[in-house]
C-alpha cells in the first residue's frame, strides 16, 4: 500500500491472511548490510490509521511486514512471522551519506561526528522521515533471518519513532538482535516482551540493540528518551568466525576453533551514544559478555530495578569514552553462579578511577548474590579496583551480599519471597506473568517454542 504525503493510504485493515513463499530480493552486490536490502511480504508507505492484524507470515523471502519511509499510527497485533528471510518487521528508511566516515550507509553521524557539528545534526533531522505512533503488540515472531543474517525480529532503522510501543510480543530464534532500533530518534517504549535464543549466528550484537539512536534538545518532539521495562530476555548467545578473537569468550568453540561460541554479546546493548534512556524491571538471564552494556557517549542512563543472571563473563560492561555523563544503577539484583565470572568489565581509555567518578552518578542500593568465596571482581586496565575500593570511590555503601530468595528459579521463575533482602532496598517485584504475549497469535508454522 503506497499513498503520498499529501494524500495518505488511510484506514485499510489487513486481517486473516497467509502470507508465504515470496521472493527474496538480494542478495545483491551493491548492497551493504546495515542497509535495508530485501524485499517483504506487505509493504506500507505514507499510510495511516491503518491496521494489520491476525495474519501468518511463513517463510516470505525478504522481510514479513515493511513500513517505509513516513508511516503513522499503523496498528500490528496478533500475527506470526515464521521463518522469513529477513527481519520480522521492519520501520525504516535509508538516506545515505550522513555518516561521514561510512557515506554508504543509512546511518545517522557517529557520536563523534554528532557531538561536534551542529550542522549535521540539523541536516539529518531534516532528511529522517517520520514513522510515529504505532503499536507492534501480541505478535509472535520466530526463526527470522533465515538469508540475511543481519536481522531482527522488529527493528527500527532511519527514521523518527517517536511515540511508538513495542509490547507483549514473543521473539525467538534470531541470527542477530530480536529488537534493534539503529540510526534514528524519538522516544519507543519497549515492554512486556519476552525474548529468547538470539544472536545465534553473529557477534558484537544482544537481544535488544540500540545503536545511534538520539535524543536532540532543538525539536521537542526528540527530547526525552527510550524506555525498556518489563521485558525477560534471556539465552543471547553470539557466535563468531573472526580470525582472532576481539573479545572474551569463545570457550565452547566449534570447528576446531574457528567458530567462537558463546561470544561477543548481551542482553542490553546500547551501543554509540545511548542518550535519556531508562531500563526499568527487565529480566536477564544466560548470556555472554553482560546483562547490560553501555557504550561511549553515555547521556544519561538511568539502569533501576532489575535483575541480571548468570552472564557467562561479567554482569555489567561499560565501555566510557567521549563525552558522557549521569549513569545511575539503583535498586538492581545481580544474581551468577560461575566462579570465573567477573562482575564489571570497565572498559576506558584513561584513568578508570576519574573516568567513573565523573561520568558514574549513582551505584547503590543493589543486591548481589555471588558465588561462595567471591567478592566483586572488576576487569579494567587501568585503576580496577577491588571490592573495598569500589566502595571507597562511593559506590554500593547501602548495597547487600545476600541471596535474594527467588521462589523457583530452576524453572525461571524469579519472583521474590516475601523475606527477600531485596524488599528491604527498595526493590519492586516484577510481575513475569505479565511478560510475554497477551493471547495466542495465529499461525500455522507449527514451530512455537
Amino acid at each position: 500500500m503506497i499513498g503520498t504525503q499529501a494524500a495518505p493510504v488511510r484506514h485499510i485493515v489487513i486481517q486473516g491472511l497467509t502470507f508465504t513463499q515470496t521472493l527474496a530480493e538480494f542478495p545483491s552486490g551493491n548492497e551493504y548490510y546495515k542497509t535495508p536490502n530485501a524485499g517483504q511480504a506487505l509493504y506500507l508507505e505514507s499510510a495511516e490509521d491503518c491496521s494489520i492484524r491476525n495474519n501468518t507470515f511463513l517463510a516470505v523471502g525478504g522481510d514479513a511486514i515493511r513500513l517505509q519511509n513516513n508511516n503513522a499510527r499503523i496498528r500490528i497485533t496478533g500475527n506470526e512471522i515464521a521463518e522469513p528471510g529477513s527481519n520480522g518487521i521492519f520501520i525504516g528508511s535509508l538516506q545515505r551519506g550522513h555518516s561521514r566516515h561510512d557515506t554508504f550507509s543509512g546511518d545517522v553521524p557517529s557520536p563523534t561526528e554528532w557531538f561536534r557539528d551542529r550542522f549535521d545534526q540539523d541536516v539529518t533531522l531534516k532528511q529522517w522521515p517520520r514513522s510515529t505512533d504505532h503499536l507492534i503488540q501480541n505478535n509472535h515472531i520466530h526463526d527470522v533471518g533465515q538469508i540475511e543474517k543481519h536481522s531482527s525480529g522488529i527493528v527500527f532503522f532511519g527514521v523518527v519513532g517517536n511515540g511508538c510501543i513495542l509490547s507483549h510480543n514473543l521473539i525467538h530464534h534470531s541470527p542477530r538482535f530480536g529488537i534493534s532500533l539503529l540510526s534514528g530518534f524519538g522516544r519507543v517504549i519497549v515492554e512486556y516482551n519476552h525474548l529468547h535464543h538470539l544472536s545465534l549466528e553473529t557477534a558484537d550484537t544482544g537481544a535488544v540493540t540500540v545503536n545511534r539512536w538520539y535524543t536532540h534538545p532543538r525539536d521537542p518532539d526528540l527530547l526525552a528518551g527510550n524506555i525498556f521495562r518489563f521485558n525477560l530476555i534471556h539465552d543471547t548467545i553470539g557466535c563468531a568466525a573472526y580470525g582472532k578473537k576481539l573479545e572474551a569468550g569463545g570457550e565452547h568453540s566449534k570447528a576446531g576453533g574457528r567458530i567462537l561460541v558463546p561470544y561477543y554479546s548481551w542482553s542490553l546493548y546500547f551501543d554509540n551514544a545511548p542518550m535519556d534512556v531508562l531500563v526499568y524491571g527487565n529480566i536477564t538471564a544466560r548470556d555472554t559478555l553482560g546483562g547490560i552494556m553501555i557504550s561511549h557517549y553515555c547521556q544519561n542512563v538511568t539502569v533501576e530495578n532489575n535483575i541480571f543472571l548468570d552472564s557467562e563473563r561479567f554482569q555489567v560492561y561499560l565501555l566510557l569514552r567521549g563525552e558522557m555523563e549521569n549513569v545511575r544503577f539503583r535498586r538492581n539484583i545481580f544474581s551468577y553462579r560461575n566462579p570465573a565470572a567477573g562482575f564489571m568489565k570497565l572498559n576506558v581509555n584513561q584513568s578508570a578511577d576519574k573516568v567513573v567518578h565523573a561520568v558514574v552518578t549513582e551505584f547503590d542500593r543493589n543486591l548481589y548474590h555471588l558465588p561462595a568465596g567471591t567478592a566483586l571482581s572488576f576487569d579494567s586496565a587501568f585503576s580496577a579496583p577491588d571490592a573495598a575500593g569500589w566502595r571507597t570511590w562511593g559506590y554500593d555503601r547501602n548495597s547487600l551480599f545476600s541471596d535474594p530468595k527467588f521462589r523457583d528459579p530452576s524453572k525461571g521463575d524469579y519472583s521474590l519471597g516475601p523475606d527477600s533482602p531485596a524488599l528491604t532496598l527498595g526493590f519492586k517485584p516484577i510481575d513475569s506473568s505479565k511478560i510475554g504475549l497477551l493471547t495466542k497469535t495465529v499461525g500455522a508454522s507449527g514451530s512455537a517454542r
